[in-house]
């Protein structure tokens, strides 16, 4: 692995910002594998979302390479249906009680694969280079930052929000821990409660991961890498969008809203004295949960960093080198590049690869790519029959037997609603109803008519004579006290 302290720009250090949704992280590996074939190894990495995975790898296994094979391994073990552990309580009280529900996919399954590679259970303050994760709290809507760093060592008017607030807390979440937290999309997996925090997909603040970038000691030049769809390649777009389940397309819509999050024009005092690189490396058709497709993105953002670094000196004056990339173009397809260099700060530069290895070079001719190269086809693990994988999914939650009388009881209740629903509609349609309301009217008819003629044929009852008043009788007056008679003893008793 090359020397992860070499400097990469005059008087400085090299930072990674990696951002991508699920699948397409494998681009980021494979970008990040041209950076240590070229000797440009980052001192600092930060990702969020799927680049918070790809990150993690990376700075787990010490590099690219290692960190390939063991991406490798994890979509040959697994596909997105292993990734998927349902809430089936939250999708009972969808239709209830939708208000109650935080998200359809627990999470824990992910959680689970990701300690099983070499992510483990390091803890942030163990890695052998600095890595930070970005998430997002749902609560206040700002970033929270997971690193090796504390609250107490940035001190006051830190530039991100950081979770450590000492070196206790440091122990209490670890790496695998927060990319779960950073990859939870909104609505489709639950969040991560911790302390006040309801922690959530770290692409909604994707642009506070280069506050962090440019934050660090001693870094002067900031690479963002982003394995993203071209918003301008709008067939792409609407084919990936519209051949996708309405998961994967709330990723998607993530994805496209995150195309838009770096501004090249950006007047950030913290990137006055810094390089900035911004490549959206691309992924045409490749939906954002197709863990199958892992390898093909590999190579994919392996090849397009190496055109970019071909083309001149990534981090030289960033007008000369758009305009050396705005000269590659294609008779049909136009230019391949879309450059642009801010126009306050002339040292930053976005670029989009609008035909990226994996659409125009690779196609269905994929394998023969790989035999040319002479690297070895991985077998992914592919998604099996969804009833089926559903119905694993019931059993692991509530065992067979629960599932069994929970099956039938909903059975039942559902053939009580439609007999009863059944018996309604028949009886609507043959005027039921209208002879209901006929007979009851009549039988209230006829009650209220015996009543009134069983009260006028009934003798009218006299009025009780109140008894006469006996006269109280008068009172006897009392003798009047003579002065003999108080001072007079009392009479002897006999």
């Amino acid at each position: 692995m090359p020397n992860a302290k070499k400097a990469v720009a005059p008087g400085g250090k090299l930072a990674v910002v990696l951002t991508g949704n699920a699948g397409r992280a494998a681009a980021l590996l494979g970008a990040l594998q041209t950076l240590d074939e070229s000797g440009l190894a980052p001192c600092v990495v930060v990702g969020a979302s799927g680049g918070a995975v790809a990150g993690a790898l990376y700075v787990a296994c010490g590099g690219a390479n290692a960190a390939r094979e063991a991406l490798y391994k994890l979509v040959s073990g697994h596909s997105w249906q292993d990734l998927t552990d349902i809430d089936f309580g939250a999708v009972l009280a969808l239709a209830q009680r939708p208000h109650e529900v935080a998200g359809l996919v627990q999470g824990e399954a992910l959680l689970t694969a990701l300690r099983g590679t070499p992510i483990g259970q390091l803890g942030f303050q163990h890695l052998a280079r600095p890595l930070f994760v970005v998430t997002t709290d749902l609560n206040t809507g700002a970033e929270v930052v997971f690193g090796p760093q504390t609250r107490d060592d940035l001190g006051e008017g830190a530039p991100y929000q950081l979770f450590a607030r000492g070196p206790a807390d440091l122990e209490r979440v670890n790496v695998a821990a927060a990319c779960r937290a950073s990859c939870a999309a909104p609505g489709l997996f639950q969040p991560v409660s911790l302390e006040q925090y309801c922690l959530v997909d770290g692409s909604l603040r994707q642009r506070r991961a280069l506050a962090v970038a440019a934050a660090q000691p001693e870094i002067k030049a900031v690479l963002w890498l982003h394995a993203g769809l071209d918003v301008n390649d709008s067939f792409s777009l609407v084919m990936d969008y519209a051949g996708q389940s309405g998961a994967a397309g709330l990723l998607q819509a993530l994805t496209v809203g995150a195309a838009d999050a770096f501004d090249p024009h950006t007047s950030d005092p913290a990137l006055a004295d810094k390089v900035v690189r911004y490549l959206n490396l691309g992924t045409a058709g490749i939906g954002a949960a197709e863990m199958g497709k892992a390898q093909a993105l590999y190579e994919s953002g392996r090849r397009s960093l190496a055109a970019v670094i071909g083309a001149g000196a990534l981090f030289g004056p960033a007008a000369k080198l758009a305009d050396v990339l705005a000269a590659q173009t294609d008779e049909v397809e136009g230019p391949r590049w879309i450059a642009t260099v801010g126009a306050g700060a002339k040292n930053v530069l976005a670029l989009t690869d609008r035909m990226p290895a994996v659409q125009m070079e690779f196609g269905y001719e994929f394998d023969d790519y790989l035999a040319k190269a002479g690297l070895a086809k991985i077998e992914p693990r592919e998604p099996g029959n969804s009833a089926l994988w559903a119905k694993a999914q019931l059993e692991r939650a509530l065992g067979l037997w629960r599932l069994c009388g929970l099956l039938v009881y909903r059975g039942i209740g559902f053939g009580c609603k439609g007999t009863t629903a059944a018996l309604r509609i028949a009886g609507q349609s043959l005027g039921a109803d209208r002879w209901w309301e006929k007979l009851t009217k009549g039988a209230a008819a006829v009650a209220l008519g015996l009543g009134a003629s069983r009260a006028a044929s009934a003798p009218a009852a006299e009025a009780p004579t109140p008894p006469a008043a006996t006269p109280m009788p008068e009172a006897t007056p009392m003798p009047e006290a003579t002065p003999e008679a108080a001072d007079a003893p009392p009479a002897p008793e006999d």
